[in-house]
């Protein structure tokens, strides 16, 4: 039996080789995961756009509801009190609401209240979405090793705009934030 050893550059050559091939994998890695950030928040924040769009306008179209009730009803009792009493029926219609308050059943203005609570629910979800994607990226990019790779990829790319994707708070509330002072609601407010 012959004990030849190993010759010593030959490893350090297949070491160098597994070094090199095992950094360009994680490079890649880290390169595929800035550009999957990137897409992601970019994702949910026109998503947060189209969930806040059809929230705003299923409210607008359902506040119609009350006032076209209201309308259609009167309808109701003009033709009821013309086709009751002739063309002066009218005159009874008139006398009929002085003595009679007409109340817009209280589950339309129910309905509407559960709409806007559940859209606001929703849109408040959305928007925790958006707020973990990117605190992930920024911790990523600021991360020593991730964070040196995803810059040598040149992330975040130039097309990145972190303000962008900033989420939405109400006026009240950025106020707030400015002037660093909270007051009370006012829920009886005009």
């Amino acid at each position: 039996m012959s004990n030849k050893k190993f010759p010593k550059s030959l490893f350090f050559i297949i070491a160098a080789i597994a070094f090199t091939g095992a950094m360009y994998v994680e490079f890649l890695d880290t390169y595929n995961m800035a550009v999957d950030y990137e897409t992601k928040i970019d994702a949910q924040w026109n998503n947060n756009r189209n969930t806040l769009s059809q929230y705003n306008l299923k409210i607008q179209e359902v506040v119609q509801i009350p006032e076209m009730y209201k309308k259609d009803f009167i309808q109701v009792i003009n033709n009821s009190m013309t086709g009751r009493y002739g063309e002066q029926g009218s005159q009874a219609t008139v006398q009929w609401f002085k003595e009679h308050s007409i109340e817009i059943p209280i589950q339309l203005y129910q309905q509407i209240q559960q709409m806007i609570e559940a859209g606001r629910n929703e849109f408040k979800n959305e928007q925790k979405k958006l707020i973990d994607l990117s605190r992930g990226y920024r911790k990523a990019t600021r991360s020593l090793w991730t964070g040196f790779l995803i810059n040598l990829g040149g992330f975040p790319s130039d097309d990145f705009d972190w303000s962008k994707y900033e989420i939405l708070v109400d006026g009240k509330t950025e106020q707030s934030y400015e002037q660093k002072k909270l007051e009370a609601l006012k829920l009886n407010e005009e």
